[in-house]
């Protein structure tokens, strides 16, 4: 496989509020031009603003398809669906990039189940690596019982070159529901996927790689819209980091996904190595949650295979909750609850490495502490 990280790249977070001063200052200078009003409404949404988003617009009768858009995804997201859906509309009848998927999207949580099936389908028409899209249909064929149109809908991204993980928990979803359980549960074993070592990278490097962690500008707190919660902080760019212990890190990372694929490339039926890429790409960030930081369930849809690395883990006081601090990986109802998957949890440490299909859906544990917990996670996606 070839295999390279996306290289250096600034967090669409830093590099809008960066912009936010001068766009907001040129569109007072101009308040007619259009380009402008638009790239203020993307630095805004990328910086979590979302109600000034919609106050950029207050007409949708004078917005164009691409203003339409912009209200029409940040109202969504704050449940504002009398203001999203005439906007997504209007934007996805003019063909504006996203507008179907976040229509679909929309539709949904607004319960008008038939148009967001038929939103979700147009927008896989167009685009059929759209995640957000394919998620939508997947929740929507399932609640309609279709299971069988939901299996074939997976085959046919399959054969189309959309090999990503959220197409393996789909299949495995629809072959669960269809009553193949033993198929559905042997997409979601946890033996040989899971993988779970001691990465000994020297005795003071997670010390070293946490501080280096803690000491980055770019440290920024979450976002709403991601699944991280309380009191976290996250890196998005660290495959940019170019400091000794980010950079040993990353090799590190390269031959254990290297090393992963080698020990099972025996299983050539199983969906994971039947679909390994043969070009690849890397991304990683760091996380840092503290006290009642967590991480919400969830699947990285686009990954093919996962990790995170443990460079600091707080001591907990005994007699507390079991849980606390620990990753947890099973059914999530957020992604179709029972289909097969077993649950399990454990306490990280440092120096922990996992690994993982992209398609096992997890979250995290708040640790209740005022330690840190400082962890560096990757994805490998198909190129």
């Amino acid at each position: 496989m070839q295999f390279e990280w996306t290289g250096a790249r600034t967090s669409a977070h830093l590099t809008s509020a960066k912009r936010l001063p001068v766009l907001q200052a040129a569109l007072a200078k101009t308040p007619n031009r259009a380009d402008i009003r638009a790239a203020l409404a993307n630095a805004l949404f990328d910086c979590d603003r979302l109600p000034e988003v919609v106050a950029l617009f207050p007409r949708l009768d004078a917005c164009d398809a691409c203003a339409a858009f912009h209200v029409g995804r940040a109202a969504s997201l704050m449940k504002d669906f009398d203001r999203a859906l005439p906007a997504l509309r209007l934007a996805a009848r003019q063909g504006v990039p996203g507008a179907w998927s976040n229509l679909a999207r929309a539709c949904e949580s607004a319960e008008l189940f038939d148009e967001a099936l038929s939103a979700a389908e147009a927008s896989l028409e167009s685009d059929p690596s759209n995640f957000v899209a394919f998620r939508t249909l997947t929740d929507l064929l399932l609640r309609k019982g279709d299971a069988r149109r939901l299996l074939d809908r997976c085959c046919t991204l399959w054969e189309q070159g959309v090999r990503t993980g959220l197409v393996v928990t789909a299949r495995a979803r629809a072959l669960f529901a269809l009553g193949r359980r033993e198929e559905a549960a042997r997409l979601c074993a946890p033996e040989p996927w899971f993988a779970s070592r001691d990465l000994d990278l020297g005795g003071d490097f997670p010390a070293r790689l946490a501080d280096e962690i803690l000491a980055a500008p770019a440290l920024q707190p979450g976002l709403s819209y991601k699944p991280t919660r309380g009191n976290t902080k996250k890196l998005d760019d660290f495959d940019a980091v170019k400091s000794p212990s980010a950079q040993k890190l990353m090799s590190a990372f390269k031959t254990e996904i290297s090393n992963y694929f080698d020990s099972r490339s025996a299983y050539s039926g199983h969906p994971l190595i039947a679909g390994w890429p043969e070009k690849a790409r890397g991304e990683s960030w760091a996380l840092n949650m503290v006290g009642d930081g967590y991480e919400e369930w969830h699947v990285h849809t686009n990954a093919w295979l996962s990790g995170v690395y443990y460079a600091r883990v707080p001591a907990l006081p005994e007699g507390g909750n079991p849980n606390a601090g620990h990753v947890e990986f099973g059914p999530a109802e957020k992604y179709g609850g029972d289909f097969g998957m077993p649950s399990w949890s454990l306490a990280p440490r440092q120096g922990l490495l996992l690994i993982f299909p992209g398609y096992f859906p997890h979250r995290t544990w708040p640790t209740g502490v005022d330690g840190a917990r400082i962890c560096v996670a990757f994805n490998v996606i198909a190129e």
